[in-house]
């Protein structure tokens, strides 16, 4: 869903790193939509159902959740056919207004197709201003905050004069939730290390993620690539 911004620099950093991001990325971007359904889905769903039971104060409440989530969803597709058709600039108010008024499951993901709006127009401080908001929402699932903090570092690494040790706070803050994002927040934070020159971490990052019990295999098998990579890079270097 996201866009990854990309500079000059993208080019000319070295094989290991480039493809650290570019797996870190495309893999949060395919979890990022699976993950946000399965907390929107319901909203959608149960309206329907919703509009048949109401028969007292309770059922009154949740069924005008129920229709609040389901205008939300209108406006929010609106938002989303003007940006399709090429309109960036309205497309992102569009949805920039409904991340603040929603109340519902629609206030995250507008926020994050507003921020996906913003990269395609170029606009990269708004968009790392949207993931911050995002970030530091309270009313955004725990899940969905540590997601936006990942995308901005992932931006912000390759923007000019990165602050890494603010990155690596933030990153700090993802690991700390020990959820579902663990394994790419400490991707990315090896990826900071490697551009600190610090090695040594960057390692014993790729080791936690292969000791990783609720990580895929696949991420298991990605670090463990990493590590032989980092190896020989730092074998390579020894040598000359």
């Amino acid at each position: 869903m996201l866009s990854v911004a990309k500079d000059k620099k993208t080019d000319e950093q070295n094989p290991l790193e480039a493809e650290i991001l570019r797996e870190v990325a495309e893999e949060m971007k395919e979890e990022q939509v699976k993950k946000l359904w399965k907390k929107i889905a319901p909203w959608l769903t149960a309206a329907v159902v919703a509009a048949l039971v109401v028969t007292g104060g309770f059922e009154f409440v949740q069924y005008r959740r129920q229709q609040q989530a389901q205008a939300d969803a209108q406006t929010m597709q609106t938002a989303l056919t003007v940006v399709q058709n090429g309109d960036l600039e309205k497309g992102a108010e569009q949805l920039k207004a409904l991340r603040d008024s929603s109340s519902s499951g629609y206030r995250s993901l507008a926020g994050l197709y507003y921020v996906d709006t913003l990269l395609k127009s170029g606009n990269v401080e708004g968009a790392l201003d949207g993931l911050d908001f995002i970030a530091y929402d309270a009313k955004s699932p725990a899940a969905l905050r540590s997601l936006a903090l990942l995308n901005k570092v992932s931006i912000a690494i390759d923007g000019d004069d990165p602050d890494y040790d603010a990155l690596n706070t933030e990153l700090e803050e993802v690991l700390k939730r020990e959820d579902a994002w663990t394994a790419d927040a400490l991707e990315l934070q090896a990826l900071v290390a490697m551009r600190q020159n610090d090695f040594e971490k960057a390692e014993s990052c790729f080791k936690k993620i292969t000791a990783l019990t609720n990580a895929d295999e696949a991420k298991k098998l990605r670090a463990a690539e990493n590590l032989a990579l980092l190896k020989q890079k730092l074998e390579s270097e020894q040598k000359q």
